[in-house]
């Protein structure tokens, strides 16, 4: 598979974006650079090819611009060898188009993917700076095992060894060989507590008998007590019924008594009140209207008596409106005529006086016009005339430049001393400059004298050390991880010695408490179980007395002896809480002076360790000479020793480079003077600067002579070109020339013999001639107009006055249009007084029939209660709604004695609880209330002692308990079987796993391994020159092999080198598949975040060597990576997104 064109067409921040992959030349790598700023949308493109593939999920954070249903990518694809367009839409199904939106089954794409998901693909064909962190993260935890290494490498599995870890554990958690802990030795434990507790049911078995027994006892006397209290709660019931009867019937007797006045007011419909209002409220609404609507018919009336019509004037209307059309036009006659006029007479003096101008007094003047095509043939020759003039002079002058300038070179030229061929020595020079070692010496030596300085303060920086910096370097010195050990060994004792110390001494304080808090515990009174006894009697026999008198002084003497008993009872349950809280803190105190000797052990050992680490380390100062420094203060010389090393390597590095320097100077001197070599010249005693001017003055001077004969080749063109411009000058003129005569002498200025100066004044004034001529007849016409107008108005006004019969002088156009006016007003006004009294009588009519029907309604109404006046009706509604209310009253009221009376009391039953009296029955009630108390207490007791027993008989068990402790035993033992099942298969699931892995590494290992060396030396730049795998135990792990022949193993490597090992394993991965699949696009993220150029560049080369297999795309937002990968792979292809 490979991508040719990749559409953005509704996706993210894109709108009608397109990214083109163009396929390279046969036999060139396919390698694609996206580059972008920060937010330009790289991750939203690599998103949006694996939405292509996979479908747009239904929640995607890339419909922020464009909604859901609207989202589109489009791409072009090739699949062995076949184009393919298609399109992708965010849909639950059916979201795979082609061009022209049909549907496509997804079979299209997978036939190319190879059957992988979109997970897979991110896993195998993708690649990250965050994959490549657990990639080496991977190796770490996999300790190097190869077959998991090279899978994980080629499946893009970061996690395989910590999930494979996972499973061994809780393989190995189910049953560890002499472990304390795990499920078999649990259910071990199970098992043998359930044999135990086997053997005491079957011993307690004798005494069950007995228990029944007595459990038999309790609980017949539980049920006579039981009954009894029923007894007293129903007869409790009963006259707390009779009292709730009382009131009841008593109310009843009330509304009887209120009722008795209305029984013979008769019911009314539920909707009459709202009728009534709604009636009343109407009519008098209704006779309002009525009186208004009369006063209207009145006033209207009046109004058309006072409203005269004038039929003459209206009969002229139409007239006098045709009349009023040409009244505009006859005002503005009467006041623009003599203006205009007076405007004619100017236009014609005007024309005489440019007759004068021209020369042609008297003559007609439109006879003296000239059309606009010859007008413009004059204006045109004219315009051009001075640029010809122009150009013919800068031409001529022109021409005599260059002929100077030619002469000039040819002397200049004369005046040089010929130079032989310079080329080779330009190059060599140039090569010398762009080395430049005469810089390259100066910057080593001050390179060297700043290293020479940095190296003397960093060695005075060693007191009270002294010495060379070679005996510093030869210097035995404690490792680092020597050092690390010291500081965390010392500052793990120096914790411990804290913790033990703040430990020790919070326990010694808490002893100390709990002893005293012992003496001072107060002690409450003793009270023995005789007394406890003595007064339980007591209560139990003035109990009975009172159960037998219920007389206030019985009560009374039952109440002391009963608070008597509970103060003895509080007392002894008081005694026996003190007792077991002295016992708990008697242990507490013991506890705390078990663990306060164990702190202060703690502490004497955390002591000593520290004393030994101390030691240590004034044995390796005693060593480094420098005898009492801390830890601290060795760590400080220490790292202040690496500082003199890293100088001491600096200043060699910089006498390397002054050497180096050095040696360029005399080599590129010996080139030049090689180069210089000549007779006259005695270059051995030039130094290398002279020797460099040397050269460079003969290359200038090579140089100036060719400069001055390019000039004068160049000057000689100039001036031919210059002459043949001048002669095209010249002819443009005598064409201008011939133009001139032709245009001017059909017309009437032949005669005049004027030139181009003088014509354009000439011409000037024929446009002012016409100009006027026009502005004269249209003065002429508009005059004659005017005239016309103002007699049409005059002649219409006359005869309307003659219709009008006016006696006397003629009226006016405004008596005539007034008059109309008023006329017409009169006319609209009779109209709209017509109209509105008509409307009024129409109402009035409506208003009568109104309240004749509101009349007859409240006649009816009244009827109904047997009135004949009107104005009482709404006292008889009111009478009749509180006589229904009352029935309603009554009628609940009864309701509700005969339910609380529903239980069987009897009306003799009722009528006797009345006749008695409230007050005796309250009295019972009371009575009755203490006796159901009682009896809830001693049924309560009774109830007590049957679950006791209860208990004890389930505590001892029968047959039941047995069957249960057998039951989950057995259940126990499926339990296990099922557990072990499991565990089996896990087992047997990671040895399958584990045979997986050792066949892919033995498949894989020659190919697969060697292609990651090569890939892993070119990474780490030779540091690291092959890959190797030897024998751990049952295993094989990976080591890497050092350009000097060490080996280090793979969990062992530095972070980035581990970064640097698992790309290497993934491109070996990529090859490995691309041997069994066809390839799809593989797509890096930015993976050189971390990498210089040096590294960067091997990587692209890598990467260059992956795109002849398949099509590569790399992401990223540095713009110095598509400079390195273009320099290592001139054809790829660079793609630049805009932020």
């Amino acid at each position: 598979m490979r991508l040719n064109r990749l559409d953005l067409i509704r996706y993210g921040k894109f709108t009608d974006a397109s990214l083109a992959f163009h396929r390279p030349a046969p036999g060139s790598p396919d390698l694609h650079l996206i580059y972008g700023p920060n937010e330009a949308g790289k991750s939203t493109a690599l998103s949006a090819w694996l939405d292509l593939l996979f479908g747009i999920p239904q929640r995607t954070r890339h419909d922020f611009l464009h909604d859901g249903p609207t989202m589109r990518i489009g791409a072009s694809i090739e699949i062995d060898g076949h184009s393919l367009e298609l399109a992708r839409v965010k849909k639950q199904s059916g979201s795979l188009q082609d061009a022209h939106g049909g549907l496509l089954p997804e079979a299209v794409l997978q036939s190319g993917l190879g059957g992988i998901g979109r997970d897979a693909y991110e896993a195998m064909f993708s690649l990250d700076d965050d994959t490549l962190e657990r990639g080496g993260d991977s190796i770490l935890a996999s300790k190097g095992d190869l077959g998991e290494m090279l899978f994980a490498a080629s499946a893009g599995l970061t996690g395989l060894s910590g999930k494979l870890d996972a499973l061994r554990e809780q393989a190995s958690s189910f049953h560890r060989p002499g472990g304390r802990k795990g499920p078999i030795t649990d259910a071990k434990a199970r098992l043998a507590e359930l044999d135990a507790r086997r053997k005491v049911v079957d011993t307690q078995a004798a005494a069950y008998g007995r228990l029944l027994s007595d459990l038999q006892e309790a609980e017949d006397a539980w049920r006579q007590a039981s009954a009894t209290h029923d007894d007293y709660s129903r007869e409790l019931a009963r006259v707390g019924r009779l009292l709730a009867i009382l009131p009841l019937r008593t109310r009843l007797q009330r509304l009887q008594e209120e009722l008795a006045p209305l029984a013979t007011v008769a019911d009314a419909p539920a909707s009459w009140d709202a009728e009534l209002n709604r009636l009343l409220e109407g009519q008098t609404v209704a006779r309002t209207r009525e009186e208004g609507l009369t006063t209207t018919i009145a006033r209207f009336t009046e109004a058309l008596d006072a409203l005269a019509p004038d039929p003459a004037i209206l009969a002229a209307e139409e007239r006098i409106a045709a009349a009023d059309l040409l009244r505009s036009a006859y005002d503005e006659a009467v006041r623009d005529l003599p203006n205009r006029e007076l405007q004619a007479t100017e236009e014609e003096h005007k024309i005489r006086a440019l007759l004068e101008t021209l020369c042609r007094p008297g003559s007609d003047p439109r006879g003296l016009l000239l059309d606009a095509a010859t007008i413009e043939k004059f204006r045109d020759l004219i315009a051009r005339r001075s640029g010809i003039e122009a150009q013919l002079n800068a031409t001529q002058t022109e021409a005599r430049k260059a002929t100077l300038v030619v002469k000039q070179c040819e002397a200049r030229l004369a005046g040089t001393v010929p130079i032989g061929d310079t080329a080779v020595l330009a190059s060599l020079l140039f090569r010398i400059k762009q080395r430049d070692p005469g810089d390259a010496l100066r910057r080593a030596e001050r390179d060297m004298q700043a290293a020479e300085g940095t190296l003397t303060e960093k060695m005075a920086a060693l007191v009270p050390w002294a010495g060379t910096p070679e005996e510093l370097e030869r210097m035995p010195v404690p490792a680092g991880w020597q050092i690390e050990g010291w500081v965390s060994r010392a500052e793990t004792a120096r914790s411990d010695r804290v913790d033990a110390r703040r430990q020790e001494q919070a326990l010694r304080e808490a002893v100390e408490h709990q002893a005293v808090m012992l003496a001072e515990t107060p002690r409450s009174t003793a009270i023995s179980l005789d007394d406890a006894a003595t007064a339980r009697a007591a209560r139990e026999k003035l109990w009975a007395v009172h159960r037998r008198d219920l007389g206030a002084e019985t009560a009374d003497a039952f109440e002391v002896a009963l608070r008597r008993d509970d103060q003895v009872l509080a007392l002894i349950a008081e005694a026996q809480a003190e007792a077991k809280v002295d016992a708990v803190a008697r242990a507490n105190l013991a506890a705390q002076r078990q663990e306060l000797a164990t702190a202060e052990a703690t502490l004497a050992r955390a002591e000593a360790t520290a004393a030994a680490i101390d030691h240590e380390i004034r044995a390796a100062t005693d060593v480094l000479g420098l005898p009492g420094h801390t830890l601290p203060e060795l760590r400080g010389w220490l790292e202040a020793r690496l500082g003199a090393m890293a100088a001491l390597s600096a200043w060699r590095q910089a006498t390397r480079g002054r050497d180096v320097a050095l040696r360029d100077i005399d080599e590129d001197s010996t080139t030049l003077r090689q180069a210089l070599a000549a007779p006259e010249t005695p270059l051995h005693e030039l130094s290398f600067d002279r020797l460099v001017a040397e050269a460079q003055a003969r290359i200038d001077q090579s140089t100036l002579v060719a400069n001055l004969r390019e000039a004068l080749r160049e000057a000689r063109e100039a001036a031919d070109e210059r002459n043949e411009a001048l002669a095209e000058a010249h002819k443009i003129d005598t064409g201008w020339q011939a133009a001139w005569t032709e245009c001017y002498a059909p017309t009437w200025l032949a005669s005049t013999g004027a030139d181009a100066a003088a014509m354009t004044g000439i011409l000037a004034c024929i446009d002012k001639l016409a100009i006027t001529v026009a502005n004269f007849d249209s003065l002429t016409h508009r005059v004659t107009a005017m005239r016309e107008n103002r007699d049409a108005f005059l002649g219409a006004l006359s005869a309307i006055a003659t219709e009008l019969g006016s006696g006397g002088d003629a009226p006016s156009w405004r008596d005539i249009s007034g008059r109309l006016r008023q006329a017409e007003k009169i006319r609209d006004e009779r109209a709209k007084a017509d109209t509105e009294l008509e409307a009024a009588r129409r109402d009035l009519a409506v208003v009568a029939d109104e309240i004749e029907n509101l009349d007859r309604r409240l006649a009816a109404m009244a009827g109904h209660f047997g009135l004949d006046d009107t104005a009482v009706l709404a006292k008889a509604l009111a009478d009749s709604r509180k006589a229904a209310s009352l029935r309603h009253e009554i009628a609940a009221c009864e309701k509700d004695i005969a339910e609380a009376s529903s239980d069987g009391e009897t009306t003799e039953a009722i009528e006797a609880a009345e006749a008695g009296g409230r007050e005796e029955l309250e009295i019972r009630k009371v009575k009755l209330g203490l006796e159901v108390g009682q009896l809830q207490q001693d049924l309560q007791q009774r109830y007590a002692t049957v679950s006791a027993l209860r208990s004890q008989i389930e505590a001892v068990g029968g047959d039941d308990k047995v069957a249960t402790i057998e039951a989950e035993r057995s259940n126990l033992l499926l339990s296990l079987e099922e557990d072990a099942r499991q565990h089996l298969a896990l087992r047997l699931g990671i040895l399958l796993v584990d045979k997986g892995l050792h066949r892919y590494r033995d498949q894989h290992r020659s190919g697969m391994l060697e292609r990651a060396s090569q890939a892993f030396s070119t990474l780490s730049r030779g540091a690291y020159a092959r890959l190797a795998a030897q024998p751990d135990g049952t295993r094989e792990v990976l080591v890497a092999v050092t350009e000097s022949h060490g080996a280090k193993m793979a969990q062992e490597l530095s972070k980035g080198t581990r970064f640097q090992l698992y790309l290497a394993l993934r491109i070996a991965g990529y090859h490995e598949l691309a041997r069994s699949r066809p390839p799809v696009p593989f797509i890096a993220d930015d993976i050189m975040e971390t990498f210089d150029d040096d590294r960067s560049a091997e990587a692209f080369t890598l990467l260059g060597e992956m795109a002849r297999t398949g099509q590569v795309i790399y992401l990223t937002h540095h713009r110095h990576l598509c400079d390195i990968a273009r320099k290592i792979c001139p054809e790829a292809q660079i793609h630049v997104l805009d932020a």
